[in-house]
């Protein structure tokens, strides 16, 4: 089969999903995958054939001091700006696919897309979105709710995909009216563990938990200096907040640094620009280093809280410190915490050297250690990758009647003659 796959955000964001390309790869599938361009590099990198989605958001949150509103806006007006150049795409892309795979934000575009030209869409999730009594959506993870309001935020949330307009930009890329649109969820395989989200009881079959998508790291070869630095002491504390350290201020840094102490350090700047100059010489600074290769030399990950890098810490097991920016952080952070592998959680402009050697601390305690360790060699078992795979076929194998190809020529043709010259 083809598939047409999309994936825009940040690095933890992408890497799952080129993961899951590579899996499909190598089970003999042909895919094309869409990104912006900052995530472009590691997708060839990794053998996946790859093209360029207008709009990069690593240009906009690498911005130092971009609060989380801010970024929000930011990213608004990204898909506002580039929701025309993406249909495009998508569409040029599906007439000769099976099927279209994508992430969230891109995911009202492909949905218009899929629906027009009647092909299967199915949902990568790195995050629960379906509705739930269990716990709201991931972005008010902080709140505490009743089960039916937890319910109606997902709801909510669907409808504000509608902000998202992808019929505003129907007729520069369709001949001919546009579809209404299916009332149903789409299917949704997730890559994330059972062992940090267990399956809500009032999710839909169709809704997969499959376990993290990693990708393969046997080959990396590190830089020789960071070798040095590793066989020189005990395993080292790893700071480093990836795409989100522009929405950190000096105060968090600080904080850090004080608390952190004496000890042995990793410091990864991320998309952030903060100055090098100020940390103490315990303080070993890394620059793009595969996670999965690096966080088991660690003795504990001090991180944001995105879903990519607290999978790769809690299989590596290792204990956990989340200082969450906003969005789905907080609640990976909860996720970690009620695991007993984290501490609870300090909002970053509130943190302080006392809260953070309290809960240097804490992911010090043998028990904590224990229970990372333990939830590390569970997640090992999950194979995310390949369970999403065979998931993905048997969503499309099920899409239309038994035996029937889900492209043919003459589909192929109908759907070059619904775009719009």
């Amino acid at each position: 089969m083809r598939f047409t796959v999309l994936g825009y955000g940040t690095e933890g964001d992408s890497r799952p999903i080129v993961a899951l390309c590579k899996g499909l790869m190598d089970r003999g599938h042909d895919v094309q995958y869409l990104t912006q361009e900052s995530s472009a590099a590691y997708a060839t990198a990794t053998g996946v054939p790859t093209r360029h989605l207008a709009g990069d958001l690593r240009k906009i949150l690498s911005q130092y001091h971009l609060s989380p509103r801010e970024s929000r806006k930011a990213i608004f007006k990204t898909v506002q700006d580039n929701k025309l150049s993406w249909m495009k795409d998508i569409a040029a892309e599906a007439v000769n696919s099976d099927a279209i795979l994508c992430t969230r934000i891109v995911l009202p575009f492909a949905r218009h897309v899929a629906n027009q030209m009647d092909i299967p869409l199915i949902h990568l999730g790195l995050q629960p979105w379906a509705p739930t009594r269990e716990f709201s959506v991931p972005i008010l993870a902080p709140y505490r709710l009743p089960g039916w309001l937890k319910l109606m935020s997902h709801r909510l949330q669907r409808l504000a995909d509608h902000m998202f307009d992808a019929k505003s930009v129907h007729d520069q890329v369709f001949s001919g009216p546009a579809r209404a649109p299916s009332k149903s969820l789409e299917p949704t395989v997730y890559g994330f563990s059972r062992h940090l989200v267990p399956r809500p009881r009032d999710w839909p079959a169709k809704h997969i938990i499959c376990g993290a998508w990693q990708g393969h790291t046997a080959a990396y070869e590190p830089p020789a200096d960071l070798v040095t630095f590793l066989e020189a002491g005990p395993p080292p504390i790893y700071v480093g907040f990836g795409s989100g350290a522009g929405k950190y201020g000096p105060n968090v840094f600080d904080a850090l640094i004080a608390g952190i102490g004496k000890r042995r350090a990793l410091f990864f700047p991320g998309w952030g620009t903060f100055d090098h100059s100020r940390l103490p010489d315990n303080f070993f600074v890394v620059r793009e280093i595969p996670h999965a290769w690096l966080f088991p030399r660690t003795s504990m990950v001090i991180h944001h809280g995105g879903a990519g890098t607290t999978h790769t810490a809690a299989q590596a097991g290792v204990p956990s410190i989340v200082v969450p920016a906003g969005l789905d952080q907080p609640f990976w952070a909860l996720r970690l915490h009620a695991a007993g592998v984290a501490p609870r959680y300090v909002e970053n402009s509130k943190l302080t050297a006392t809260h953070v050697s309290a809960m240097i601390e804490f992911a010090s305690m043998p028990e904590v250690r224990a229970r990372a360790r333990a939830l590390g060699l569970a997640i090992a078992q999950e194979d995310g990758v390949g369970t999403a795979a065979v998931a993905i076929e048997e969503m499309i194998a099920h899409w239309r009647p038994e035996g029937a190809p889900v492209v043919d020529d003459s589909v192929a043709g109908m759907r070059m003659r619904m775009l719009a010259s």
